[in-house]
This record gives structure tokens, sequence and C-alpha cells, in this order.
């Protein structure tokens, strides 16, 4: 898998690690390539790397799409990503769902192929779908989500 891919999967769903970011950037361009939004990719903002990144690779990468085995590949490496963080407590079960929710509806509205659903995030867009995304869930009173959490873990990985 091509870690360019799996960047952009993390950057359009506001999880990248600015270091891999940064990294790729250094690696990718030397010096004397120019681009225009290299400058603010380097020294900008969280919210602007992210932003000038997606954009460096979609002009870059015009072939990427989510649904490719390359997309497939990234988005279970986010799953899995997300899911660990929401296990570990470091995701309400607002912010797990609401990323949950946004995973599914941008995958079937950039689906290339005709897929409706991605089968790597399990059950959880059904057990997300009463979710209230704001505080009457809790890691406590809702186990049916550690429970899929740790089954899509293994769906990612298998």
């Amino acid at each position: 898998m091509s870690f360019a891919n799996e960047i952009y999967v993390f950057c359009l769903f506001g999880f990248v690690e600015i270091d891999k970011l940064v990294s790729w950037v250094e690696d990718e361009y030397s010096k004397e390539v120019q681009h225009s939004n290299l400058d603010f990719l380097l020294n900008g903002s969280k919210s602007d790397k992210q932003k000038y990144f997606i954009e460096i690779f979609e002009d870059q990468y015009k072939d990427f799409k989510i649904d490719s085995d390359e997309g497939v590949k990234a988005c279970k490496k986010l799953m899995v990503y997300v899911c660990e963080k929401y296990l570990a407590k470091q995701l309400s079960p607002g912010e797990f769902c609401k990323f949950v929710c946004e995973l599914e509806a941008y995958y079937t509205d950039n689906s290339q192929t005709g897929s409706t659903y991605p089968e790597f995030i399990g059950e959880l867009w059904d057990y997300c779908d009463w979710c209230d995304h704001q505080v009457l869930w809790t890691h406590e009173n809702s186990p049916h989500l550690k429970e899929e959490a740790l089954k899509v873990i293994e769906l990612c990985k298998s």
C-alpha cells in the first residue's frame, strides 16, 4: 500500500499524524521542486497541512479511488486505528459514531464500483445509528460498540 494513500485517507477523516505527513512531503519533494501549496503544507497549521496535502495528493494521484484495493486497504488501516482509539477511551462514543457515519457516507458517495456499503465496518453503522453524538452515550452504557469495534479490528486485520 502506498504511504501517500494511507496519509490521504487519514487526512480525509481528520486523523492524520502530522509527522507522517511531513515525512512524506520531505521524502517526495526535493528542495528544488516547487508546488504552490508546499510551503503551507510544511509550515501551516494542522488544518492547513491536511487541506493542502489533500489538494496535492488529488492533483498527483488522480486515479486513486476510495473503493479500489489500495483505498480499501487504507480505509481498513484507518478503521483499526480509530477502533483502537475508541477502545482506549481516546474517543467518545459520539466522536466514534460520527466517524463511522462519515466514513460510510463518504465511501458510498464516492464509490466507483457501485459499492453501497464498506463491509469492513461490520455492523458499526447500524450500532451507531441511534447514537446522539453528544453526551448521552458513554463507554459504560454502550458496550455494544466495544464488542463490535473488537470484531471490526479482527475483520480489518484478516
